[in-house]
């Protein structure tokens, strides 16, 4: 889970330019004048202060705080609140059934089931303990009909011809937030 969350944190620096790709060292520091690091460094801050003063929805308030400074300061473009998604014509449907069959690909399979099976565990049950719903034995219950919804959405997605669908361990943030269902 460490390795995961210093990973996710090496590409959120990238993203915001605070780390940049260096050919001598792998990773380097970025330019610290562009807006971009600057209003994400301001961001981290203002979600770690508002997490010390105990508010709720402290990363949501931080993002959405960043979000409109950078609109309002001219650095992002406002294309809307909400727009269509792109047409699924070109993925739906589109399963290549006889290739997934090859007799090289079982081990492929095999290994996705259980990276997946593993990652969903583990996420729901960070994310039910705490959110306070792990039973008094340290079980999760109704873990089962859990993994079920996980696995059909991933059927689904695969059919739709999305990215997988997956459960993730940032809804944590979200339960800390106060969030349950």
């Amino acid at each position: 889970a460490a390795g995961i969350g210093l990973f996710l944190a090496l590409i959120a620096l990238h993203n915001a330019g605070i780390v940049v790709d260096n050919p001598a060292t792998l990773v380097g520091l970025g330019d610290l004048r562009n807006p971009a690091p600057v209003l994400a460094t301001l961001g981290f801050f203002l979600i770690v202060a508002l997490e010390a003063m105990k508010v709720r929805g402290a990363v949501l308030i931080g993002i959405l705080a960043v979000t409109v400074a950078s609109i309002g300061l001219g650095y992002t473009p406002f294309n809307g609140i909400v727009s269509m998604p792109p047409s699924l014509a070109p993925t739906f449907l589109q399963l290549d059934i006889k290739g997934a069959l090859d007799v090289g690909l079982i081990s492929v399979i095999f290994a996705f089931l259980f990276v997946d099976l593993f990652d969903n565990s583990g996420t729901l049950i960070g994310v039910a303990k705490r959110a306070g719903l792990m039973g008094k034995d340290g079980h999760m219950p109704k873990m089962g009909r859990a993994l079920i919804a996980d696995s059909t959405a991933a059927m689904a997605g695969s059919l739709l011809g999305t990215s997988t669908t997956t459960s993730y361990i940032e809804s944590a943030a979200g339960v800390s937030a106060g969030g349950r269902t």
